[in-house]
């Protein structure tokens, strides 16, 4: 009898510690989690790890109609093409003056891996390449994303300007879809606050 209750006892302890450690695990905030931006001269490497507070097979059809993204850095998203599991687009960044500054890119979607590559097409200013993987984190999704970019004109920027250009440019895709999933877009005052 007391090695049923023990056992029991036991058994109560993990289920509550489990659930506590589960709850804290979930109640994460969204917003970007982590950013690393290196680089100088030409060549930029940028990885983004944000949480998005919607399931991953909506996070995952949100951004596979990324014609749908708005945001107040991305004016307008147009369909070039799409078959099977590609699509190209014309995407209208708000440029540093409010004009429009209209860049292809050709997406590919994975939903069996939830990744999502795409690069730049036809820039004359820019070739970037990315890779977006997605992961369920209870009601949320966790996105990690690594762009790899290369600066083809010369100009006289700041290595600072161009970290902030790409990490304006990862803010307003993440705006963008939580303005696709309808979902509240996270205060970025204490981004820093979450984890390492």
């Amino acid at each position: 009898m007391y090695k049923s209750i023990g056992l029991l006892t036991v058994v109560a302890i993990v289920a509550v510690v489990g659930y506590h450690l589960y709850g804290a695990r979930c109640g994460q905030k969204p917003g970007i989690i982590s950013e690393d931006i290196k680089g100088s001269g030409d060549n930029w490497d940028a990885d983004f790890k944000a949480r998005v507070s919607a399931l991953e097979k909506d996070v995952f059809r949100a951004m596979e109609n990324v014609e749908n993204a708005k945001s107040d850095q991305i004016l307008n998203v147009k369909v070039l093409s799409s078959q099977g599991n590609t699509k190209t687009v014309e995407v209208d960044f708000a440029g540093p003056t409010g004009a429009s500054v209209p860049t292809k890119f050709a997406f590919q979607y994975f939903a069996g891996q939830n990744r999502i590559t795409y690069k730049s097409l036809d820039s004359q200013v820019f070739q970037s390449d990315g890779d977006c993987r997605l992961q369920a984190e209870c009601a949320a999704t966790l996105i990690e994303c690594r762009q790899l970019t290369k600066l083809l004109q010369q100009r006289p920027l700041t290595d600072g300007v161009i970290k902030e250009n790409l990490r304006q440019l990862f803010v307003a895709q993440l705006d963008g879809l939580h303005r696709a999933l309808h979902v509240q877009i996270p205060d970025r005052t204490d981004e820093d606050d979450d984890e390492p």
